[in-house]
């Protein structure tokens, strides 16, 4: 086995005999100018000495600058050659063809422990090298011929360096190899050195870190399809739970007898609350929580929040308000549901906590002039505040600071599961927002919201919330109180529902709250009893004005059924109704050929709306426009 050798130490002419004709004349060049200078000067002292008695003395002061430059390149070269020698990587130079013409001590190390060449390395080929170590298990191995390709593309000056990383086979042990080669000229000569490096430490490690991303995310994944499994059976009883409540509280006169009901109202409210809260959880912790960029008009986002909390509000004597600081656009690019749950979450929480005064939320926009305009919403409360050693708590899972007391010390009092904030303050991440609070003990807080708004560019601007009116048009449907759903007389029919249910309480339940809206309702208890009923209906010229079916069904599937019912020729409405609330659910329903999507519960309000929409030579069937058609004035 050969030693290190050196790029220079070794005689030129033995340096040069495996490199080809032209590449021996460059490398020629420099020695023989060297001789050529040193014969002229000899000359021209020769003749000078005639002349002069300083001949001499110059002719030696020569010689002693030519060889001190030769003794300086020799230690410039021995130098690189420690140097490469204390590399823990396997270097060698390649010349022409391949041949490998130089080695450090690490490579000479590799090939004597692994046997892959004997005799001389200066006779051997770079190709030969490659074809044993890389193919030491398979010399057909097609990793060889691609890397030799790659190898072969550097020396020959078409690319200046490649890279590449491969398993290979080392004393029965699979091991990770790194090998780069680059181009570089070394005295006018095109020279190219290559580098392995033994990575096996550095993959394990990946692979052991993938192994654990990947164990991770299955737990995750699993995790959350029980919360959603879970949350799917919770979500159905209690929907027949709160609609059951709903009608007794209209029957109920005695007050203690009323308070009852509200209190059984309100538990159900809160464990659909928490539902949602974990349900919600779970995606963000699995990273299964998706945001829509969309159009949405904010300020209407607002007052649809605002009034749904006033109840709230009102029962507790609060006053509560929407304030423009300046003006505001009147549509921006975000995920409108997401932009609507963090305003319940933010705003319903300075209810809980103020006990007199009021809740103000205040928009402006910032930065109208810059490429990236946001808009700020303050939601400002008179409530109880926080101190301000505790508010690093607020964004952590499952911490309540509990209601505060006279003393200054703090009670929980008020209801919470301690999951809000943390996932208003998680959706506004997704959102590209800000979330800040500032706040005092027994002052009050100020939550705000500093969210992207995405171009401005041709949008309206509002001036005052007055004009919210005319804006929310465009997102939505029209806000309706429940008192504009008016009940249809049950003598005047003039709405055919089909009602697929398989759970008994919500299918009684829902039917009754139809039927007292005006509805004649003809119910399935699964999918196939609803391509029967759907199928009889139009074979009779009497096609039913709108399908409200469960997705989830003995028998056939809602998602199936759709398809069928759609196959048969039904082209009226089917709205999916279904206690998944998981990701990607609503997009399902719609794929499959569904036009809307209810989550449990329905409440009685939402159940006369849908009557009254779909009232026979009522509104049209598919009324409703999308947000973006509205804007462009399209359909």
């Amino acid at each position: 086995m050969s030693t290190s050798v050196g790029i220079v130490e070794e005689p030129l002419m033995t340096s040069l005999r495996n490199e080809s004709a032209s590449e021996r004349r460059a490398a020629l060049i420099p020695y023989l100018s060297l001789h050529l200078m040193g014969a002229a000067l000899a000359v021209v002292v020769f003749y000078w000495n005639i002349v002069s008695p300083w001949s001499t003395a110059a002719l030696m002061y020569l010689s002693f600058v030519l060889l001190t430059l030769e003794l300086s390149m020799r230690r410039r070269k021995q130098s690189l050659q420690v140097i490469l020698d204390t590399l823990p990587s396997q270097v060698a130079i390649l010349g022409s063809g391949g041949k490998i013409i130089a080695t450090n001590k690490a490579w000479n190390e590799l090939v004597e422990r692994f046997g892959l060449k004997q005799g001389d390395d200066n006779d051997a080929c770079v190709f030969e090298f490659l074809t044993r170590f890389v193919g030491r298990e398979n010399e057909n191995d097609a990793r060889v011929g691609q890397i030799s390709a790659d190898l072969r593309h550097v020396i020959q000056d078409k690319a200046k360096h490649f890279d590449v990383e491969f398993p290979v086979g080392l004393n029965g042990h699979k091991a990770w190899i790194s090998l780069k080669a680059v181009n570089f000229l070394d005295d006018r000569l095109s020279r190219v050195a290559l580098v392995i490096d033994d990575i096996t430490t550095i993959k394990e490690a990946e692979f052991s870190l993938r192994a654990a991303r990947d164990a991770s995310d299955a737990v995750n994944r699993t995790k959350t399809e029980f919360v959603g499994k879970v949350c799917h059976e919770i979500r159905t009883p209690m929907s027949a739970l709160l609609g059951y409540a709903d009608l007794l509280a209209e029957e109920l006169q005695r007050p203690e007898q009323i308070q009852a009901i509200e209190t059984v109202k309100q538990s159900g409210d809160y464990v659909l609350d928490l539902v949602d809260d974990i349900l919600d959880l779970a995606q963000i912790e699995a990273n299964r929580m998706e945001v829509l960029k969309e159009y949405c008009c904010p300020a209407a986002i607002l007052a649809d929040v605002l009034e749904l909390l006033k109840v709230q509000a009102d029962a507790k004597g609060l006053s509560l308000e929407l304030e423009f600081d300046g003006s505001v656009p009147e549509f921006i690019q975000t995920d409108s549901k997401r932009v609507k749950q963090i305003f319940v979450n933010l705003v319903g929480n300075a209810i809980k906590f103020t006990h007199t005064g009021g809740v103000r939320v205040v928009t402006r926009l910032l930065h109208l002039n810059s490429d990236e305009p946001k808009l700020q919403f303050d939601i400002v409360d008179s409530g109880i505040g926080i101190e301000q050693h505790e508010l690093h708590r607020l964004f952590q899972p499952y911490e309540q600071l509990g209601n505060g007391n006279n003393d200054g010390s703090r009670s929980f009092a008020v209801r919470g599961n301690g999951l809000g904030l943390p996932i208003t303050k998680q959706i506004c991440g997704l959102l590209g927002a800000d979330l800040r609070v500032r706040s005092e003990l027994n002052q009050g807080s100020t939550f705000s919201v500093i969210l992207p708004a995405g171009s401005l560019e041709g949008v309206r601007m509002l001036e005052s919330p007055k004009q919210i009116t005319d804006a929310n048009s465009p997102c939505g449907l029209p806000r309706r109180n429940s008192e504009q759903v008016k009940r249809t007389p049950t003598g005047s029919v003039d709405c055919r529902v089909l009602l697929v249910e398989d759970c008994p309480d919500s299918r009684r339940l829902t039917a009754f709250l139809m039927r007292i809206a005006g509805a004649q309702v003809t119910v399935a208890v699964d999918g196939q009893q609803a391509i029967a009923e759907s199928a009889a209906a139009i074979a009779e010229n009497q096609p039913f004005d709108l399908i409200l079916l469960d997705m989830h069904l003995p028998l056939v599937y809602g998602y199936e059924a759709v398809g069928v019912i759609r196959m048969d020729g039904f082209t009226g409405p089917i709205i999916a109704v279904t206690a998944n609330a998981m990701r990607g659910e609503k997009e399902r329903c719609l794929a499959t050929g569904c036009d809307d999507f209810l989550l449990k519960p329905v409440s009685q309000s939402r159940v006369g709306e849908l009557v009254q929409t779909y009232r026979r030579g009522g509104q049209a069937k598919n009324s409703s426009r999308s947000l973006e058609s509205s804007i462009l004035g399209t359909r």
